[in-house]
């Protein structure tokens, strides 16, 4: 799916931020499945800042969860503004409507380059186009009426 993304995606890796171990793994697994060359794992916010920093420049997408031990995810997600704004970052999580809203309006506020919230469990469909919005270099949230907010 990605080999026609180009240059970038093949260089490009991915990083995903989940504190459950099935969880990541699984997300990591589809990834590859769905032509994602390299798949960086975090289970928390601390480890992932590392990982961000280490890979400056080659992270095209940081797939994250808010509910984070160690750091707070809002928390999370200001560094990530301040260390890495070009990062595309999509956050994947469980929690209902209203909290994800928020979740984007501080993501905004902060100015990250914020191009989904994906609801757990991700469907491929969703994940499918958060890639090709992130590879695309494609900026700012939509909202429509799907489970998964991904235009």
């Amino acid at each position: 799916m990605l080999t026609s993304m180009g240059a970038r995606s093949r260089s490009s890796s991915v990083l995903v931020i989940e504190e459950h171990p099935f969880q990541r793994r699984t997300l990591s697994r589809r990834l590859n499945e769905v032509g994602v060359p390299r798949v960086l794992e975090s289970p928390g916010g601390t480890d992932a800042l590392k990982i961000v920093r280490a890979n400056a420049g080659s992270i095209a997408l940081i797939l994250g969860s808010v509910d984070l031990p160690e750091r707070d995810g809002l928390e999370l997600l200001r560094v990530i503004a301040a260390e890495a704004p070009q990062t595309a970052l999509a956050v994947v999580s469980a929690l209902d409507r209203e909290p994800l809203l928020a979740i984007e309006s501080k993501a905004a506020e902060y100015g990250l380059h914020l191009i989904g919230t994906l609801e757990k469990p991700v469907s491929d469909d969703a994940l499918r186009a958060v890639l090709v919005r992130a590879l695309a270099g494609e900026s700012s949230v939509c909202r429509p009426r799907v489970r998964s907010r991904v235009c």
